[in-house]
């Protein structure tokens, strides 16, 4: 008996989490990384079933971001950190470079 009510229980949590982040609105935050001007990479999963793709095209929209599709699901960063490292090294690059030709921190 526990353990289907365990497992009905973990079942109720990740519904629980995949609706909160369908409807998290995110608009104030996102709002203030913009006006700062903060590099932001939005990654998305091609098989996430978590996050919709139109929250992640939500995403990119208010951050004015292109975003990048990967593949992989939800937690695709967690089972590939290879994958991970080789999709942050051109925009940390680049970042670096700008950061540097305009006399800022990190270079």
């Amino acid at each position: 008996m526990a353990i289907h009510g365990g497992q009905r229980a973990a079942s109720q949590l990740r519904r629980g989490r995949q609706a909160l982040a369908r409807r998290a609105d995110l608009t104030a935050e996102l709002a203030v990384l913009k006006a700062r001007r903060l590099p932001v990479l939005v990654l998305w999963g091609d098989k996430d079933a978590i996050i919709p793709r139109a929250s992640f095209d939500s995403l990119c929209a208010a951050l004015g971001s292109p975003g990048e599709v990967v593949s992989g699901h939800h937690s695709w960063l967690l089972a590939d950190p290879d994958a991970f490292g080789e999709a942050m090294v051109a925009p940390v690059s680049l970042e670096r470079a700008a950061r540097r030709r305009q006399g800022g921190v990190g270079g």
